[in-house]
């Protein structure tokens, strides 16, 4: 048995989960490419970034993708200038955003009405390159657990009810992340709660189908299972 931690590649990971193919970025995707850095992105950053007008209001920089205090989110402004630029150089590319919201990915792209990309959004202020956790994908909710004890380990199997991520990929399709890094500018009162103001400063692109991926196994609680615990004691002064 090997000693190093394992890991899974995305597109070997997404075939076991949901039997479809992902598909690797060429020379073939450059129309899409360069439509989508230069006319899109760059449009973005114009209107977003620090010499524009424009800013998103959030408590935290990963809110802006999908859960701003006022005004549009993220996910929401790329799509509207996705399929605006589109329509004027009547392309045949045309976004939209996959539901349920929770969990990979946020947005699938079609080109002449057939499945083309799927994109996740990604913001972060950080500098450094995060946490082990940024980009994570999850089959479902475990309803059922067994284990068997091993002279040098333990073997676990678990029955997973299928989640999120069978609504949302049901077609070969590419596979890629829109990295936006982010400063705040300020804060501004909502409601008597004070919120962020955010401004774009970059935005990377990544062809993930060849992303590895570590897995984690882990069993966790919230202070509030606590309160289900039938055994408590309280000190106080």
């Amino acid at each position: 048995m090997s000693e190093k931690t394992y890991r899974i590649n995305l597109r070997d990971l997404i075939e076991a989960l949901v039997g479809l193919k992902v598909i690797s970025v060429n020379h073939a995707d450059n129309l899409f490419l360069e439509f989508l850095k230069i006319h899109v992105l760059k449009k973005l950053l114009e209107d977003y970034g620090n010499k524009g007008s424009k800013e998103f209001i959030a408590k935290r920089a990963n809110d802006i993708s999908d859960n701003t205090d006022k005004g549009p989110c993220l996910e929401e402004e790329f799509i509207n200038y996705f399929n605006k630029v589109s329509q004027e150089q009547k392309l045949q590319f045309n976004a939209e955003r996959l539901m349920p919201r929770v969990g990979y990915p946020n947005i699938i792209v079609f080109k002449d009405n057939e499945p083309y990309c799927y994109i996740d959004i990604k913001v972060t202020s950080r500098e450094a390159r995060g946490s082990p956790r940024d980009i994570y994908i999850s089959p479902g909710p475990i309803i059922n657990m067994s284990s068997k004890i091993e002279d040098k380990g333990l073997e676990l199997s678990f029955y997973v009810r299928k989640g999120n991520i069978y609504q949302k990929i049901k077609s070969q399709a590419r596979h890629m992340i829109l990295l936006f890094r982010t400063e705040r500018i300020g804060e501004e009162l909502i409601k008597g709660i004070r919120s962020g103001k955010w401004k774009i400063k970059k935005c990377e692109l990544f062809d993930i189908s060849d992303l590895d991926m570590k897995v984690k196994i882990e069993f966790n609680a919230s202070f509030k299972d606590l309160d289900k615990c039938k055994r408590r004691w309280t000190i106080s002064d």
